[in-house]
């Protein structure tokens, strides 16, 4: 079926500049780009768009891996950390623990990669994607334990303080 597509023109051959080789649907690369708004998501470590974990590398440069089945001391990031997605850029990860007895979330990391977002609007989405998050974990309050880059801390820490 794939070879017959091909052959109709209706797939074609994308290469990219790590060699590997993508089939899209023709013509998909010149379509116009949906216009993106500034919201952020938290996704599963299982979420679509990050398992196949290779591809998003050779996609979006984001090199990511679930590190709970990494030796703790070779833990970078923390042992659950979930994927954050801002526009269309993988822009960072954040470990955290939604401690249930108390309805509290505890974000213990938060990285945020060097990017060329406007950080205002990248703390603002950060916000709103951690108060929904908040709501869907039952959590009614939130702390932020770490962040990098550092010079985040303060903003964010006063950011979520309307959280509880």
């Amino acid at each position: 079926m794939v070879d017959e597509r091909l052959s109709q023109h209706t797939l074609e051959q994308v290469q990219i500049s790590s060699g590997e080789v993508f089939l899209l649907e023709t013509g998909v690369c010149e379509r116009p780009l949906p216009r993106l708004n500034n919201r952020m998501l938290i996704l599963s470590p299982f979420d679509n768009s990050v398992i196949q974990r290779e591809r998003l590398k050779a996609l979006f440069q984001y090199d990511y891996r679930i590190e709970c089945y990494v030796p703790a001391a070779k833990c970078q990031y923390g042992y659950f950390c979930l994927p954050l997605l801002y526009r269309d850029t993988f822009i960072g990860r954040m470990d955290c623990k939604a401690h249930r007895k108390i309805s509290h979330l505890e974000i213990k990391s938060l990285h945020l990669e060097q990017h060329n977002f406007d950080e205002d609007s990248v703390v603002a989405a950060f916000v709103d994607a951690i108060t929904q998050f908040c709501h869907f974990q039952k959590c009614d309050s939130v702390a932020l334990t770490k962040v990098h880059p550092k010079h985040l801390t303060q903003r964010l820490h006063s950011a979520l303080k309307t959280l509880g």
